[in-house]
């Protein structure tokens, strides 16, 4: 990963992932879903007395992961291929190109 000095440059210059299964579809949507559920979990930790917490953030991030893929035809096509659960305890070998 590069050293980018702000957000945007962050998502402008994202690197695409060479494939063309449900991988590719989460790997290009990551960043935004990173950076959401870390700005809810903040406005949780400030406005709610909530907890920062490290594995909730990853479990709510592949879960949002797993929703955002419902934003288009593809991508719904190749969810099929796998389970949610498969995301959730399978981070690695989903996003490894082993589909």
């Amino acid at each position: 990963m590069q050293n980018w000095s702000s957000v945007s440059e962050l998502l402008l210059n994202w690197p695409t992932f060479n494939n063309s299964d449900v991988a590719a579809e989460i790997w290009a949507r990551l960043p935004y879903v990173v950076l959401w559920c870390i700005w809810r979990q903040r406005n949780d930790v400030i406005f709610n007395n909530g907890t920062a917490d490290t594995r909730k953030l990853m479990l709510i991030i592949k879960a949002t992961s797993w929703t955002w893929l419902n934003m288009s035809e593809r991508a719904m096509d190749l969810r099929k291929k796998i389970q949610f659960t498969d995301l959730l305890f399978g981070w690695r070998y989903v996003m490894s190109e082993q589909w």
